[in-house]
């Protein structure tokens, strides 16, 4: 067992054989000693010491501990253990987690609060007395493959009124063996890990200093006239961690042997163990959907034949059990950029949630698969398609993994986050267009009847998939910005009212952005003039035009790509006056007479393209580079 102070002679053997090269880390050597023997500071017996009643405090805190030694152990683990050999003098005792907390209201530090006055402590902590701890001594002893570790221990209680009642110190160095195996071993061998103590023998060496201090102790007479059995650890696995329904919290006792063993559980109820191993007691319990608890104490209980009763309470923290789920997440907005959106929501009110979920809900069939799991009270979704309705859900969750009422949003990436500011216009375009406006797919197509003009103050976007009917006496006249966001699969396409086609689509006169992708003009008489500015067109095609297929003149400097130019009956393009012009990655097909007629000042950069027929002097006139 972890506590049995028995060294098999086999353990002893191999101690006896290794002792010649133990050593410590404070120059200590261990050659011949009894591994389980406890070594007092103090010589002599420690008397137990008795007050009158007047003086013996009814509640006590423990603080925790001041470290005067120069190593950085997991020391409050011997404070609680001191604790609880503490809590079996008959005292009523705040439990060492609530004194933390409230030290921590009353802006006290914990690591000094041993310099705090005991009286102002007193009247912080609502008890009759404070007992200041002091690690004194911490060696850490080799003896070959076992280590040990001594401990040493002062202890003061002190009243409110500042008056010191009682003071004494012990020190134990620890008992031999190695982790164990048994049922209650490994469940400790769990708690101390999750503690990040790297051995149990600082429990040990504690366990010992603890048993001493607290049989001398001063403390109000017993109220029955038998002890109960004894307990030497009460061990669980809920430390560092919120349970919730599904989980399995396992409690271990060790102590007195053919005992009836209980664990008790604050708000949540008792629940018998059954000896697994001679004085070692287990129980694995189910936690219940309708459990809760909030850092609750997990006491082990021992009771003989005759009633006598034992109460441990473990050491190695507390129990929360959480299975209400949080509320649901506020209000969600979102922004809208190119393949991506932005979403954000309200900070959840409860300190409780922890993370949120992130759904996706596919937009073909509606399957919902978990997009991202977040800390923060935003999260940017990226890889999405733009221009298509996403419905997004998101939930709250807390420490112990339960889950909110999920909260759902329509969101759509956009290339343009204006989309979602300007008005959608109806399939009649007013003219003139003085603000910012949007022609989409849902309200095409749209008509142009009669000259509109996009003026200086104004925006017109259009959405993939629009379609835009122009009549012969219409023209879009652009003074502001233009943004056509076709896509390949899904362009934006002009076409005449009637098989007689029309004049023009668009008339470029902006010194502001123009930008024209995956636009699809056919059968216009000139599908596009431009005479200013520095317009970007893109993955368009300009097909079976009347004249040409673009005309570019005055100071324009248009930069075109990745575009098809076919089947214009006078020049696929007209450059002239003090245009430049870049075409690069296009495609001129089947344009008569000429690809390219162009008279500018500047050279028409036309390398990287293809050409059928090939480029040459019968089918590119003027100044060009191809």
């Amino acid at each position: 067992m972890i506590f049995k102070r028995i060294v098999t002679f086999l353990s002893l053997s191999l101690v006896m054989l290794m002792a010649g090269c133990a050593v410590s880390n404070e120059d200590a050597v261990l050659v011949n000693a009894p591994l389980n023997q406890i070594e007092n500071i103090i010589e002599g017996d420690k008397e137990l010491v008795e007050l009158s009643e007047d003086k013996l405090p009814k509640t006590l805190a423990v603080l925790p501990f001041e470290n005067q030694t120069e190593s950085d152990g997991a020391f409050e683990i011997v404070r609680r253990v001191i604790y609880n050999h503490i809590s079996s003098k008959n005292y009523h005792m705040l439990h060492w987690q609530a004194v933390d907390d409230k030290l921590r209201l009353a802006n006290i530090d914990l690591k000094t609060a041993y310099q705090t006055d005991a009286a102002y402590l007193a009247d912080i902590l609502e008890v009759d007395a404070v007992v200041f701890g002091t690690i004194t001594d911490f060696d850490r002893i080799f003896a070959g493959i076992i280590t040990q570790i001594k401990v040493g221990v002062e202890l003061k209680l002190v009243n409110r009124n500042g008056e010191l009642l009682w003071q004494e110190e012990d020190s134990a160095t620890s008992r031999a063996g190695g982790a164990s195996v048994t049922p209650i071993g490994l469940l400790l061998n769990a708690a101390l890990a999750t503690m990040h103590l790297q051995e149990e023998n600082l429990l040990r060496a504690a366990d010992d200093v603890g048993r001493e201090l607290a049989r001398v102790m001063p403390a109000p007479k017993r109220l029955t006239t038998s002890a109960g059995p004894e307990i030497k650890a009460v061990v669980h696995n809920g430390m560092e961690r919120v349970l919730k329904y599904g989980d399995i919290l396992e409690v271990g006792i060790q102590g007195q042997p053919g005992q009836r063993a209980q664990a008790f559980i604050e708000g949540v109820g008792s629940f018998d163990l059954q000896e697994v191993v001679a004085g070692e007691y287990i129980g694995k319990i189910p936690v219940s959907k309708k459990a809760n608890a909030d850092s609750v104490v997990v006491e082990g209980v021992l009771m003989d034949q005759n009633g006598n009763i034992s109460r441990w309470i473990s050491p190695f923290g507390l129990l929360t059990i959480d299975n209400i789920a949080p509320e649901k997440v506020g209000n969600i907005s979102f922004n809208a950029n190119n393949r991506e959106v932005f979403l954000q929501w309200p900070l959840h009110p409860s300190s409780d949630v922890v993370a949120y979920n992130v759904y996706l809900f596919d937009p073909t069939n509606g399957a919902k698969s978990l997009a991202k799991v977040t800390q923060q009270n935003n999260v940017a979704l990226s890889g999405l398609q733009n221009f298509v309705d996403y419905t997004i859900a998101i939930s709250a969750l807390d420490h112990a993994g339960n889950e909110g009422e999920i909260v759902k949003k329509v969101v759509k990436a956009l290339p343009d986050s204006r989309f979602l500011e300007f008005p959608s216009l109806s399939s009649n375009i007013p003219a003139p267009i003085k603000s910012g406006a949007v022609l989409t797919q849902k309200n095409s197509p749209y008509y142009i009847r009669q000259p509109i003009q996009i003026m200086d103050s104004g925006v017109l976007l259009v959405e993939p998939g629009v379609e835009i009917i122009v009549s012969r006496s219409g023209v879009l006249n652009v003074k502001g910005q233009l943004w056509i966001y076709g896509e390949q699969n899904n362009p934006v396409k002009i076409k005449g009212s009637d098989a007689n086609g029309f004049a023009q689509f668009a008339a470029l006169n902006s010194e502001q952005s123009v930008e024209l992708n995956y636009l699809e003009v056919d059968g216009a008489d000139v599908a596009i003039t431009i005479q200013s500015g520095q317009p970007i067109i893109r993955n368009s095609q300009f097909t079976n035009n009347q004249f040409s297929a673009l005309d570019i003149s005055g100071t324009a400097k248009p930069k075109v790509s990745n575009s098809l130019i076919k089947g214009s009956n006078t020049a696929g393009v007209i450059v002239s006056g003090h245009a430049q012009v870049e075409f690069e990655k296009c495609k001129f097909e089947n344009n008569q007479p000429f690809h390219i007629q162009s008279s500018s000042i500047y050279t028409v950069q036309a390398q990287n393209n293809t050409w059928s027929p090939a480029a040459n002097e019968m089918s590119v006139l003027g100044d060009v580079k191809y």
